[in-house]
């Protein structure tokens, strides 16, 4: 359905998982006008055009300190946790929702280890972030969202945090950011270092 200035009035991510992990709740994706940064989207006739998203290493022994993040997210009501077993459908559902099918998919194998390797942002006992670990492969961060209305408040770096120190405490020295969309801002936030030769690394042959 078209909208203002030609541009898809509902236009999400396929139901696919090649887009890579292309919003971490820092307005980089706005969905109402299917814009994004980092060019993985090309709008106008056709499907859309995917720019090169490699993996990214990340020193997991020099991460930035959370504990102050999450105390000013709480002051807003905000709360980043561990999401509990029994709130499979519910996160499922909000990442239906707001990304696709096949992240849902993903995030449910979290849901499976124990302990659950999702952790969630909640406001007013709802769910409006979302972000996961050792779902597709071990030691992989991934994927990760905010709601569209709940970006640029800094949720999406909380919930990175989270899951990093998550797999650090499960003694992991480094931690692998799969199929990275936004690369500078995980270079920024938690120095991620470019892995070599890992474009387009296990996000091939995907079905339809």
């Amino acid at each position: 359905m078209a909208a203002k200035d030609g541009k898809s009035e509902t236009c999400r991510a396929p139901d696919v998982r090649d887009l890579g992990r292309w919003d971490i709740g820092l307005g980089i994706l706005d969905v109402g006008l299917c814009s994004l940064d980092f060019a993985h989207w090309t709008l106008g006739i056709g499907l859309p055009k995917l720019s090169p998203m490699p993996d990214l290493l990340v020193n997991l022994l020099n991460l930035p300190p959370l504990e102050s993040q999450l105390k000013q997210l709480a002051s807003h009501g905000v709360l980043i946790r561990r999401a509990q077993p029994f709130e499979l459908t519910a996160v499922r559902d909000f990442i239906r929702k707001h990304f696709s099918v096949g992240w849902a998919d993903e995030v449910s194998v979290g849901f499976a280890n124990k302990p659950v390797s999702v952790h969630i942002a909640t406001l007013n006992s709802k769910v409006i972030g979302f972000a996961a670990h050792e779902c597709t492969r071990k030691d992989f961060f991934g994927p990760a969202g905010v709601a569209p209305d709940m970006q640029g408040r800094g949720i999406g770096k909380a919930l990175l945090l989270a899951s990093l120190l998550a797999l650090r405490e499960s003694g992991y020295v480094y931690g692998i950011i799969g199929g990275a969309g936004p690369v500078e801002f995980y270079q920024k936030t938690v120095g991620a270092t470019l892995i070599a030769g890992s474009d387009p690394g296990i996000y091939t042959d995907l079905l339809k």
